[in-house]
């Protein structure tokens, strides 16, 4: 943003510090000047003016201000008398209609007839253009000008070129409204927008007029023919114009201004001005009653502070005297200054201001953070306590990271189509949704990973994402927030490769009694629709459940044309966090060799292998160290699971005599179950 030093100097009577020396001071108080350039007899600065002091930064007064404030100078603002018609009333001529009172605020507006619109005075161009604007014509260039010298954005209309109002003719109609769908504006460069409901116009009754807060339109534009015209000063709410001008990708002044949330008080003090400026530099009869269309004054916060806190809070004895001063300075009002606590009224333009702390900020910045002699803390600093939860998420993402998982991070919403699969009591609803994919927020990872696969299945067959975050829902009449973690996988098959990882996720934190269980009617996830619940399994830690592992339903694939079938499993991380042990003791390695052996079971379709590996457990007299499951082969209404089992003992060798009265037991075991067969056993 772009700053004339004579301008600055204009609101002075002491002379101020050289450019050089000037941009030293205002850089040691927390403005970043990116430049420094000599134009003919002016010096510019440009400032990079944060977004949270574009509303009192923005302009030369602005600016003067904080100059003042840190040179302990005081700054002028130069009166400007304007002289209005008695018998030329604003109400007479014009009529305002501002529909949507959340998005404008505030209206000002007045008229001026007679104007001669020429090419500016020198000192006037020589302004704009050392602040970076061309200058176009006197109207325009005084509107840019006030602009600039006090940060409101203002424009203004050709009178005779708006429509009348349809109820009555003899007056002038602007209204401040949404655009209909199917409506185009012409901007003053000429070029055409296509417009839609959520963009904020100025029209009048034939149609657009401007684009509020961002662009003037060619309708009612300022030409060297026109003689009567509209001034307008108003304020449009921040998002609303920060969305447009994205939205049409222009990007203005006065759209950079209003996106970062301006001062409704400031429409008034601005048109005035610039009133007064037209008038003296152009002429034209001013009209009385200026139309200012205001439902809710915005008035000044009030925050109490104890002087003690101030000086605590910034290290150094500051008088009380010299705190009054500097706020005094940046213009805040002091209420009450009788005790140690003061009273402050904070000016409307001092949006970033809304705490305490933020005062002390102020104090601490134009007392100069030079002036503050660093010293060391006389009280004794304990460290901070490790967040355990955030070690295991950090340790969990690299897991799953070095298993090929890709991590990703959704929007805490379902999106729409899946809250058919949950049940409507356990969901919670936003009160104001801004679309029908943020109605609701996620009761689970899964959908928001299903569609991570879907969305990416395009462009790459092997795809597994994991997330780490928060899920929603309520649980009778509490309302349930948990921290998760949830993944998901395509591919053929590959059930037991996740079911492996999980198992390997388990171990690393120290877990062994975890197990994987077959869902039934009483299991919590039995009601999620998106499972295929003969394929699913829910987890366990010591008959706790803790998460769940299984596939996609068909219905799923066939809506998402998904190839193959799609596994997730998702973990309640926080109950999953109470099981870790924090230290892994050290185990030496075994002295006596593993011996290995594959057994085939022949069995019906629907039985979950764990309840097979559960038997061969409980029969194998505490001597088998794992037992992995390598492969299932379906036919008819039987299946053949094959399982790799690991024999170890801790006391000796064992020996193929050992291990074959091991074997015996476990296919008697296996044996005593009528549909159980057992196939083979081999090395």
């Amino acid at each position: 943003m772009f700053f004339s030093y004579n301008w600055l100097q204009s609101f002075f009577k002491q002379k101020l510090p050289k450019p050089e020396k000037l941009v030293e001071i205002l850089e040691m108080h927390l403005f970043e000047i990116e430049d420094l350039k000599k134009k003919n007899n002016d010096w510019v600065f440009d400032i990079d003016v944060l977004t949270n002091r574009l509303c009192d930064c923005g302009g030369h007064i602005g600016m003067a201000r904080e100059i003042g404030a840190i040179l302990k100078i005081k700054y002028n603002i130069k009166n400007i008398t304007v002289v209005r018609e008695k018998n030329l009333d604003t109400k007479d001529f014009l009529e305002i209609e501002v529909q949507d009172k959340d998005l404008c605020p505030r209206y000002s507006a007045t008229i001026i007839m007679g104007v001669k619109v020429k090419d500016s005075p020198l000192w006037m161009q020589e302004r704009l253009i050392s602040c970076g604007l061309q200058p176009i014509n006197n109207i325009v260039d005084a509107t840019n000008y006030i602009m600039l010298e006090t940060g409101q954005p203002l424009h203004a209309f050709d009178f005779d070129k708006i429509s009348s109002d349809i109820k009555n003719k003899n007056k002038k109609k602007i209204i401040v409204r949404c655009a209909r769908d199917g409506e185009k504006i012409i901007t003053l460069e000429g070029k055409k927008y296509d417009l839609s409901k959520d963009i904020l116009l100025i029209a009048d009754s034939d149609g657009p007029l401007a684009l509020a807060g961002i662009k003037g339109g060619k309708k009612a534009e300022i030409t060297n023919d026109t003689v009567n015209i509209v001034l307008e000063s108003a304020n449009f709410k921040n998002s609303s114009i920060y969305k447009t001008s994205k939205k049409l990708d222009l990007k203005t002044d006065a759209s950079l201004r209003f996106s970062a949330g301006f001062d409704p008080n400031m429409t008034e003090f601005a048109i005035n001005r610039l009133v007064g400026l037209i008038q003296e530099v152009v002429g034209g009869k001013v009209a009385k009653n200026l139309i200012d269309f205001y439902p809710q004054k915005l008035f000044p916060k009030n925050i109490k502070i104890n002087l003690d806190y101030i000086q605590s809070l910034l290290g150094v004895k500051i008088s009380q005297k010299e705190v009054i001063n500097i706020l005094k300075s940046l213009d805040f009002k002091i209420k009450d200054s009788k005790s140690k606590i003061l009273n402050i009224e904070v000016p409307t333009f001092r949006q970033d201001i809304s705490i305490e702390e933020d005062i002390i900020e102020e104090i601490g910045r134009i007392y100069g953070y030079t002036n503050i002699t660093p010293s060391l803390p006389k009280v004794k600093i304990n460290l901070p306590s490790q967040n355990q939860q955030f070690i295991y998420q950090k340790e969990s993402r690299k897991f799953f990271k070095e298993f090929k998982f890709l991590e990703v991070l959704n929007y805490s919403f379902l999106k729409e189509g899946w809250e058919t699969f949950f049940s409507k009591e356990n969901l919670i609803e936003m009160e104001k949704p801004l679309s029908a994919n943020t109605r609701y927020l996620r009761p689970s990872l899964i959908p928001n990973l299903v569609e991570n696969i879907i969305y990416n299945q395009r462009y790459q067959k092997d795809l597994s994402f994991f997330e780490i975050g928060r899920i929603f829902y309520k649980k009778g009449q509490n309302l349930v927030e948990s921290i998760y973690i949830g993944g998901a996988t395509i591919g053929a098959n590959i059930f037991f490769e996740l079911k492996g990882i999980l198992e390997l996720f388990f171990k690393n934190f120290g877990i062994s009694k975890f197990s994987f269980e077959p869902l039934n009617k009483n299991s919590e996830f039995f009601g999620k629709s998106f499972l295929n619940l003969k394929r699913s399994s829910e987890i366990k830690i010591k008959n706790l459940t803790i998460g769940l592992l299984g596939e996609l339903n068909q219905k799923i694939y066939f809506d998402n044309s998904l190839k193959d079938p799609v596994y997730v499993f998702e973990i309640n991380f926080d109950e999953f966090a109470k099981f870790i042990f924090p230290k892994i003791k050290y185990q030496p390695l075994p002295k006596y060799p593993e011996v290995s052996r594959d057994i085939s079971i022949i069995c019906h379709k629907d039985t979950p292998a764990g309840k097979i590996i559960k038997i061969i457990n409980n029969a194998g007299k505490k001597l088998i160290k794992d037992i992995q499951l390598f492969d299932i082969y379906e036919k008819d209404n039987k299946k053949t699971l094959s399982f790799h089992i690991i024999y170890q003992s801790k006391k000796r060798s064992l020996s193929s005599e050992d291990v074959a009265l091991i074997e015996k037991d476990i296919i008697k075991a296996i044996e005593k179950y009528q549909d159980f067969q057992v196939k083979r056993i081999f090395d």
